[in-house]
């Protein structure tokens, strides 16, 4: 699988003031959060996904920073209904599994395809659709034209620049989550997602040494390490075994032959972003990989 898609990213929460996770500092409880993909143009595998909406709303299992990415949240995610078949094989493994690295869903409660009433009006936008309702607009600074930003936050690997929202109000009613908000903290940025996903399979122990982090990780016969590649994202890594390595092949990993050697098994390293391969070490061979998906 490889990703090539720019948009707007909208991301509303349940702070009061701005959201302190984007200044690195914990929180007195767990947040809420609401996340809009306003996806302008851009393929996945291959796939056109121009004009499509992608909604996620997480229940953060934290409310600490440091868990933020590694503990993440419970969520769903909603998909415009106006996507065809084609584009819902690729945007539901897409965002399911984090691909791109900036998601906050570790476990999904579940995917719907909903219709979904996007309107701009200036620096305001307004979203509205069954399950959910919401209204943002950017904050203007001293200069009353320019909006006010945040540069160098702690997600700045993914959005360098995030301009600051007022979020007047955001409603969410479905899995036994009532939720409703006004005021609250907001944040928009552009992203320009670019990636792709190697698999290596082998029935035997491999060795992955990956040039980013400095470090070897050794992993035995029934078991491995995914690392999703990003070149303007967040790398991930998942450790997989037995179903979930069938798992993931279905929903988009390829498998390709594995390297030979330690030298070789360095993840790839491109342009100015980090670039992990996927490597798996597990028990079943490629064909029978090959066979369950």
């Amino acid at each position: 699988m490889a990703w090539n898609i720019k948009g707007v990213w909208h991301e509303s929460c349940a702070s009061e003031g701005h959201c302190s996770f984007y200044f690195g500092r914990d929180r007195e409880e767990p947040c809420k959060q609401f996340v809009l993909f306003d996806i302008r143009e851009g393929q996945i595998d291959g796939v056109d996904v121009s004009g499509i909406q992608v909604v996620t709303i997480a229940d953060l299992y934290s409310n600490k920073v440091a868990d933020l990415m590694a503990k993440g949240a419970e969520g769903a995610i909603y998909i415009s209904d106006t996507s065809t078949d084609e584009q819902r094989k690729v945007l539901e493994p897409f965002f399911i599994n984090n691909v791109p690295g900036i998601g906050l869903i570790r476990k999904c409660l579940g995917v719907k395809y909903v219709n979904m009433e996007l309107e701009e009006d200036g620096t305001t936008r307004r979203l509205k659709m069954p399950q959910a309702e919401w209204e943002a607009s950017l904050t203007v600074g001293g200069d009353r034209e320019t909006p006010q930003r945040i540069e160098n936050s702690v997600f700045s690997r993914a959005f360098p620049v995030v301009n600051i929202c007022n979020t007047h109000f955001w409603r969410y009613n479905d899995f036994d989550k009532n939720w409703e908000f006004k005021n609250r903290s907001g944040a928009r940025a552009e992203f320009n997602l670019k990636g792709y996903m190697t698999v290596f399979i082998t029935s035997a122990p491999v060795t992955m040494a990956t040039k980013a982090e400095s470090m070897i990780q050794e992993t035995g016969g029934h078991e491995g390490f995914l690392s999703v590649g990003c070149l303007g994202g967040l790398p991930t890594r998942k450790l997989v075994r037995g179903e979930h390595l069938r798992r993931a092949c279905r929903q988009g990993a390829r498998p390709a032959h594995p390297p030979g050697n330690k030298r070789r098994s360095r993840a790839l390293w491109r342009g100015r972003y980090r670039a992990f391969s996927h490597t798996y070490a597990g028990g079943d061979n490629a064909a029978g990989i090959r066979s369950a998906s």
